[in-house]
């Protein structure tokens, strides 16, 4: 689970929030050899939102690895559609950033 504050919502959304969002995502990775693959979704119980995509983690040698992530979203709330999906995407880049550094960090010996 992971909270957006409610600040971080588009205007629209904010009035119909009633305060910070709850999104739950869950993972499923498939390992094989050199590299593995996921799939993800993410949903938001109080909002007409929905989100998935696909992950992949390759190891190109000499301890480095390299992640691909596709995503979609969908809205289905017409009117304020394109500002939530604007913000939710600005939202997993977010979370995809703060994952990525904290795993390189893990990795490097770093368990903090």
């Amino acid at each position: 689970r992971q909270w957006i504050d409610r600040d971080d919502l588009p205007s629209l959304a904010r009035r119909f929030s009633g305060g910070d969002v709850c999104a739950e995502r869950n993972e499923r990775w498939k390992l094989a050899g050199t590299w593995s693959t996921g799939e993800f979704t993410v949903s938001v119980p109080s909002a007409p939102m929905s989100s998935g995509g696909r992950i992949s983690l390759l190891d190109v040698g000499d301890d480095e690895c390299t992640l691909r992530v596709s995503t979609s979203i969908s809205v289905s709330a017409p009117l304020m559609a394109r500002s939530i999906e604007r913000a939710m995407a600005t939202n997993v880049a977010y979370w995809l950033d703060r994952e990525s550094a904290f795993t390189a960090r893990w990795l490097s010996g770093q368990r903090t």
